[in-house]
């Protein structure tokens, strides 16, 4: 629980009031009066309000709203250039690429699909007469370790090196392999 000093009207957890009050004994349970004897108010929880694409909310302090102590926000950027030892200056723009891809690696590493979803996906597409191919094109190791894959693993996953090998060979780009991943995982 946040309280708010009545004096100063900075934000104080419990813990910090306790701390402050070491010689005063405070009951387990703290009553209007003991508010008042500490010169402190409740401050009542709010919400984080909405944000946009690539803004934060976060506490900001409090403020009275309507006679009753509030948590206050402040919705910031989530991205300020910065000057970096070792890559000099990072723009925001160069943050949100970062952070952009980040998010769809984490994308990619769920997208996992049945062998069955798959084959099914491929079919619609038109390209499953063409894996039996671009595996035979492959050169060894990778071509009986993509022919084991196909054959006999129970799942797809989009992050591994046999989609990622098996793609390039039948011409599926990285935006082409996640419609297929989105379209066989609705199978």
């Amino acid at each position: 629980m946040l309280f708010v000093d009545l004096v100063t009207e900075q934000p104080k957890t419990k813990v910090q009031l306790e701390n402050e009050n070491k010689n005063t004994s405070l009951p387990s349970s703290w009553t209007d009066e003991t508010l008042a004897t500490l010169g402190v108010a409740r401050v009542t929880s709010t919400p984080a309000p909405e944000v946009g694409e690539y803004q934060v909310a976060i506490k900001d302090g409090v403020e009275k709203v309507n006679e009753v102590w509030a948590e206050k926000w402040s919705v910031k950027p989530m991205f300020a250039e910065y000057t970096d030892d070792t890559r000099g200056t990072v723009s925001v723009e160069m943050q949100i690429a970062e952070y952009e891809a980040d998010k769809l690696a984490k994308v990619r590493e769920d997208m996992v699909v049945s062998m069955r979803q798959c084959r099914l996906a491929l079919l619609a597409d038109g390209t499953l007469a063409n894996v039996d191919v671009a595996i035979a094109s492959l050169p060894e190791p990778d071509k009986s370790a993509a022919q084991v894959e196909w054959e006999y693993a129970a799942t797809v996953q989009r992050t591994s090196t046999f989609v990622a090998s098996l793609g390039a060979a039948i011409g599926y780009d990285d935006a082409k392999m996640d419609a297929l991943f989105e379209a066989a995982a609705d199978l």
